[in-house]
């Protein structure tokens, strides 16, 4: 334990927290007082090691794949997406107008899954469920599955490995290891899906797969805090799905 400024005795996670948290909104306000050229020189949002967040990425996708596969018709997952995209939403607005109740959300509920910069922005969790409720109304429930999984192993997996051993940068802030470890999980983890679950050939998989692995990492590649990945993986998996799989079946 410790003893902060105000005489308050806290422990050194806790500190961490606070620092991180200060941290995000020093770069918020600098953000909204910069030209665009200047903000890009700007250092990035922390991104801090999260193996609950990663966790909940990953049961979420398996849970979700698993009820459209064999629980829920399209209506019904819609319904069940819908009703948590509306509790998301209606969570992120009325934070915004009661700074308290957003104190209490990121201290109290949602700092074990949280980034620090959600706390300002809105959160990850929310575009994953606009994304996963846009894929499920609009692509073939192959497609919208397979973006699923891509998203919730692909992308935790390329994050671990792009800490751990991202050295060598590929584009921006996103390294040559970490997206190679999107490609590679997100490939073996839809082939698996789609040659156990799905009435396709060898070839077939193999090609399904690795377009949807390519177009995972190529849409987290170009994804960045303005544009957040949670929501373009997923619809970019998506929209090329939809265009190969007519051409397969």
């Amino acid at each position: 334990n410790m003893v902060d400024v105000s005489g308050k005795t806290t422990t050194l996670r806790e500190a961490r927290a606070r620092l991180m948290d200060s941290y995000e909104a020093l770069v918020v306000s600098v953000r909204a007082s910069m030209e665009r050229a200047s903000v890009e020189a700007l250092p990035g949002s922390l991104r801090p090691r999260n193996f609950a967040r990663n966790l909940f990425h990953v049961l979420n996708a398996v849970v979700g794949v698993v009820l459209y596969q064999w629980v829920l018709s399209r209506t019904g997952c819609l319904v069940v997406l819908g009703t948590i995209l509306g509790v998301y939403a209606t969570l992120d607005i009325t934070r915004r107008i009661f700074p308290r109740w957003n104190e209490i959300l990121f201290d109290k509920v949602l700092r074990p899954i949280t980034r620090p910069r959600e706390r300002f922005q809105i959160p990850s969790a929310t575009w994953y469920a606009a994304a996963t409720f846009l894929v499920v109304a609009f692509a073939d429930q192959t497609a919208a599955q397979v973006a699923v999984l891509v998203l919730g192993f692909g992308d935790p997996a390329a994050a671990l490995a792009g800490r751990r051993f991202g050295r060598v940068k590929l584009f921006r802030r996103k390294s040559v290891v970490g997206t190679a470890t999107f490609f590679i999980v997100s490939f073996a983890v839809a082939a698996l899906f789609l040659a156990t679950c799905k009435p396709f050939g060898f070839g077939a998989v193999l090609g399904i797969a690795g377009l949807a692995a390519a177009s995972g990492a190529a849409a987290e590649l170009a994804s960045d805090e303005r544009i957040d990945d949670n929501f373009t993986i997923p619809i970019a998996v998506a929209m090329v799905l939809s265009i190969v799989l007519p051409l397969v079946v």
